[in-house]
């Protein structure tokens, strides 16, 4: 099994289609949610928004003020560090991908 690359994730949409796996709730419009959905990384209800910015998608937890891309919520959902954790997040969307449950990813 080849591994996803970063560059193939963020070439294609953007991230948009990891985000809206993860987050069922997430309605997106003109690149960004509709209403704040709770938040997959912290205990905040109502907190959490996704939107385009710099060619790709990314998110805000406005309950912690984290902010990030995709790499960076999946990290943050298995209790890694995107950059020290990179390989292991690269590996966990790629499960996803694949239709797999790796790591603690909320599918």
């Amino acid at each position: 099994m080849a591994t996803i690359t970063k560059a193939q994730i963020i070439s294609e949409d953007g991230g948009l289609k990891l985000f809206q796996l993860l987050l069922p709730d997430l309605n997106m419009v003109g690149g960004k949610n509709t209403t704040n959905i709770d938040s997959p990384i912290s205990s905040g209800k109502r907190c959490f928004s996704v939107f385009r910015g710099n060619g790709k998608y990314l998110f805000k937890d406005h309950y912690t003020k984290l902010s990030g891309d995709i790499f960076e919520m999946i990290a943050k959902m298995n209790k890694l560090e995107s950059k020290k954790d990179f390989k292991t997040v690269l590996q966990i969307i790629q499960g996803l991908m694949d239709g797999n449950k790796i790591g603690r990813a909320h599918v």
